[in-house]
């Protein structure tokens, strides 16, 4: 199996998903859970939940991103951009367990998998 593809494949996919999430809570946290994103448990569905929302959103995706191209690079430090894309992706997932779509959830298990895969590199 080629890592070489797979793992920055699923990096880049992931990113671009969270990125979609962060450019979409800004119109879509003050619905219910039928709509795409609704309110954080913790930081309910305000300028604050907005905010910190799409900084999350916006870093876990913009890290993925990054560690996908620098692991298609060959560079030294997609590793760290995977480590700060897994962790913001797990704090997004859990401020927003509630109410993020079922997908989403595939999303904190590729995390996952990012920081068990990164502990045995």
């Amino acid at each position: 199996m080629n890592t070489n593809l797979i793992i920055p494949g699923a990096f880049a996919i992931h990113g671009l998903a969270m990125l979609a999430m962060a450019l979409g809570l800004p119109w879509t946290i003050r619905g219910g859970k039928e709509e795409w994103l609704g309110a954080s448990w913790l930081l309910g569905d305000g300028v604050v939940a907005v905010v910190v929302g799409v900084m999350v959103w916006l870093g876990a995706g913009g890290a993925y991103a990054a560690a996908a191209v620098g692991f298609w690079a060959g560079t030294v430090w997609w590793p760290t951009a995977a480590w700060v894309g897994a962790v913001s992706t797990l704090a997004a997932v859990g401020l927003w367990a509630r109410s993020v779509p079922s997908g989403a959830y595939a999303g904190a298990a590729l995390a996952a998998g990012t920081i068990v895969y990164l502990i045995l590199l």
